[in-house]
């Protein structure tokens, strides 16, 4: 949670709660699971910068676990502003960076930035899912209503006018069942 495998009284550059939910949701798009190491001093206990930050990713994923627990990786890992010409793995051209996971007949599309404007999912257009029927929305602790419509270009979602949590947002788009 800082720069030092184990517990070092003499680190005190930790890690954000923010970069740890990043982390998290990255390694598990591409099908991995995140070590989280966390030293306690030699008196037993874990520091409270450790416990701050274990606190924060854990209301996290109270609003949002499920786009994470029992998921597995998607067709393609992210959606976003480009990383170079043909990148593995990627769907280039959305200008919020999003990653992926499924769970049954669900795909979590997980925002790192809370959106300015409609997001654009462009792994999810018309030419990109024409097997896949979309039925519903929904962001992830959110109250409001997400509208949304498929082009060619796009699954344009729109954003709602709270944020459910602090860090990654996540829609959670239900297709048609087999």
């Amino acid at each position: 949670m800082n720069t030092s495998f184990g517990y070092n009284q003499n680190d005190h550059n930790w890690v954000d709660a923010k970069e740890i939910v990043f982390r998290l949701v990255d390694i598990v798009s591409k099908g991995g699971n995140y070590l989280l190491n966390v030293g306690p001093t030699s008196e037993g206990l874990i520091p409270q910068p450790s416990i701050d930050r274990l606190m924060e990713v854990g209301a996290w994923m109270e609003t949002n676990g499920e786009a994470i627990y029992g998921t597995s990786p998607w067709r393609v890992f992210r959606d976003g502003p480009a990383l170079g010409p043909n990148a593995p793995g990627t769907s280039p051209g959305s200008p919020v960076d999003i990653r992926f996971t499924a769970k049954g007949n669900s795909l979590y599309a997980i925002c790192l930035v809370w959106p300015e404007k409609d997001v654009v999912v462009r792994a999810l257009g018309r030419k990109g899912a024409a097997n896949e029927t979309i039925v519903a929305v929904r962001m992830l602790g959110a109250k409001a209503v997400i509208t949304w419509r498929q082009t060619n270009e796009g699954l344009v979602l729109s954003v709602p006018r709270d944020k459910p949590c602090r860090h990654a947002f996540v829609y959670r788009i239900d297709f048609k069942e087999d």
